[in-house]
């Protein structure tokens, strides 16, 4: 099959991939971060109670100069199975569209991504060992950093997957590859059924937001498609032509 790619400007690119994290911590509470500290006050922090602290956890771990990086990558895919397997809370977080369980959730892999292409051998060891949902998404945090071996996998995700977030967290990673063959799967995401409770100001505060359509709508405007807000979802007005690399 003819792989045509499509050239995406890396600041729009990063605006993309970024947006879900503005909308979902840009007005939650300031959680004091003092800083790398010790493995050991970052795994207590990763067992806490408060999600805030489970938050910071992560992003401590993550800087922790003296730790190896393959026992980084496992403390961090052990918390994302605990997350998954026994949720702390399913209450909406303030100021986001995630519920606390999906917010944690999406901060440890976007710090396991964050680790950089080293952690790749260790994450794909970690996937041959699990299944459901934690494959999933060891598949999309993969795909983020460039495994195209997934790319099949992390469209199967996203049509087959029944969890809105998870669809969501695999729509975004599909733009990092760049193929024009998926355009029709982000058309098709123009019409995802996925509500999510939005509890910030964003976007506008207690209510619900097809987050996936807006999503979709972004990258196919960043791809130079025209297109128009109808009710809760939009149509497209005129397509571009594409340039074929």
């Amino acid at each position: 099959m003819l792989n045509v790619r499509f050239k995406l400007n890396k600041r729009r690119y990063s605006l993309i991939m970024n947006i879900g994290i503005i909308l979902s911590i840009i007005f939650l509470p300031i959680f004091a971060y003092p800083g790398p500290g010790n493995l050991k006050e970052a795994i207590d922090l990763l067992s806490s109670a408060n999600w805030m602290e489970r938050s910071a956890g992560a992003m401590r771990l993550s800087e922790l100069a003296d730790i190896d990086l393959n026992q980084k990558v496992e403390i961090l895919v052990n918390s994302l199975r605990n997350e998954i397997d026994a949720p702390l809370s399913m209450d909406m977080a303030e100021g986001s569209y995630m519920t606390i369980n999906e917010y944690l959730k999406n901060q440890y892999c976007l710090t396991i991504k964050g680790l950089g292409t080293s952690a790749k051998e260790t994450i794909i060891k970690s996937l041959n060992s699990t299944s459901g949902e934690l494959k999933s998404r060891l598949m999309i945090i993969l795909g983020l950093l460039g495994e195209k071996v997934y790319k099949n996998d992390i469209r199967k995700i996203y049509y087959s997957s029944e969890d809105g977030y998870l669809r969501l967290f695999a729509l975004r990673a599909l733009i990092s590859f760049g193929d024009l063959e998926d355009v029709p799967l982000f058309k098709d995401a123009l019409n995802d059924e996925f509500q999510a409770y939005n509890n910030s100001d964003v976007v506008g505060r207690n209510k619900n937001i097809y987050i996936i359509r807006m999503d979709a709508a972004g990258i196919l405007g960043m791809l130079g498609y025209k297109l128009k807000a109808m009710g809760d979802g939009y149509i497209i007005l005129s397509e571009p032509e594409q340039e074929k690399k």
